[in-house]
């Protein structure tokens, strides 16, 4: 039978989710010099799922991504030189979770205060694309 992330918490559900038995197949898998970033990221649906159904771990990650996010958010708005309100669009799989949409808020709340999130109102290659024409 398939694991759940309310049966076997955070640990069996990456297991099952790589196809491995055991834990000691993760470090060589994590190290091996043909992972891409896009492997790890593929993962995140799975914390995800975990971190809902109420996982201590996967909570924690959730957390500490939502956490991060908003350092870049704060980052990126210093940089720019934003100090009115601004959106900051979220797209990609892993905004696509309410728990971790809901964290990164309140740690946008904290970490960075004039900005809020927001739906894309284009794709993002439209979106690089007409930034780049406004460069020119």
């Amino acid at each position: 039978s398939a694991r759940t992330a309310a049966s076997g918490g955070l640990h069996d559900c990456l297991l099952e989710a790589l196809h491995m038995d055991s834990a000691d197949a993760l470090i060589p898998w994590i190290y091996d010099p043909a992972r891409t970033w896009a492997d790890v990221a593929a993962l995140a649906p799975v914390v995800c799922k975990c971190a809902e159904a109420g996982d201590q771990d996967a909570l924690g990650a959730v957390r500490t991504t939502a956490a991060e996010l908003a350092l870049y958010v704060r980052a990126a708005a210093n940089r720019a030189g934003f100090e009115s309100a601004f959106d900051v669009a979220l797209c990609g799989g892993l905004v696509e979770s309410q728990l971790v949409r809901h964290h990164l808020d309140e740690c946008l709340a904290y970490e960075c205060p004039n900005a809020r999130t927001a739906e894309p109102s284009v794709e993002a290659a439209t979106g690089a694309a007409m930034y780049a024409a406004r460069l020119l």
